[in-house]
């Protein structure tokens, strides 16, 4: 075990037993590789940057938690019918276009999605479970800060490539660690007064990608980022 495996593993551990004491009906969630050497050899390394899972409720609270990304990957079954309108599907979806010279996404198999979810890193800013629809709150920002430290470490240990932030660019960072340079921001579609996705660099060799939640119910939504990535990357 590397030591940036070992600062995530402790410091998860740590605020782990604050929002568990907080809240005991809510345990946290694991996020981070799928299967790090799918991960590690694709073409482009992706990492997915979320606000927090979603799981269970009891008597209108949000509630559950204590699973793992890497349980859904193990108990993914391919020969099942695929749900085209949750976020999983939709970013692994478009991690395996990315991965695949930028293919179609409307007819992909669950094979070949549950390959792009098993190549992409997944983070979430707090990873205890919530609301479907995140409220951005007092209590949110509060828990983002807690997780902040095991953000940062995770995205050094995933040293991706493209950052796919889903309505998260913006939001509440602290000491973020790839300086994004906002000189090469380009936004798409560029006839758009309200642009839905922007790009740009990251250090001298990665992309932030700021677009929309992956939970929006469009199929357009994933043909958008695909495009406009790999426009980017051609001028780049």
């Amino acid at each position: 075990m590397d030591s940036i495996e070992k600062k995530i593993i402790t410091e998860s551990i740590r605020v782990s037993s604050i929002v568990t004491l907080d809240n005991p009906a809510i345990a946290p969630i694991t996020d981070g590789f799928i299967e790090e050497s799918t991960y590690n050899n694709s073409k482009y390394k992706c990492c997915i940057i979320l606000k927090e899972p979603f799981d269970d409720f009891d008597e209108g609270e949000p509630c559950g938690g204590d699973w793992s990304f890497s349980n859904i990957f193990k108990k993914w079954d391919i020969n099942a019918p695929i749900n085209r309108q949750n976020s999983i599907s939709r970013v692994s979806a478009i991690v395996y276009s990315i991965n695949h010279d930028f293919c179609d996404t409307k007819n992909l198999t669950s094979e070949q999605l549950k390959e792009g979810f098993a190549a992409c890193y997944w983070i979430n800013l707090s990873k205890t479970p919530a609301y479907s629809a995140t409220r951005y709150n007092k209590e949110l920002k509060r828990k983002v800060k807690l997780w902040s430290q095991v953000v940062h470490d995770q995205l050094i240990q995933a040293n991706p490539d493209i950052m796919l932030f889903g309505y998260t660019w913006d939001w509440y960072y602290l000491d973020f660690p790839y300086n994004e340079k906002f000189d090469s921001m380009k936004a798409y579609p560029e006839n758009s007064s309200k642009p839905k996705v922007r790009i740009l660099k990251a250090g001298e060799d990665k992309i932030s990608v700021d677009a929309y939640h992956p939970g929006r119910k469009n199929l357009d939504y994933e043909t958008l980022i695909i495009s406009s990535i790999k426009d980017y990357l051609s001028l780049n």
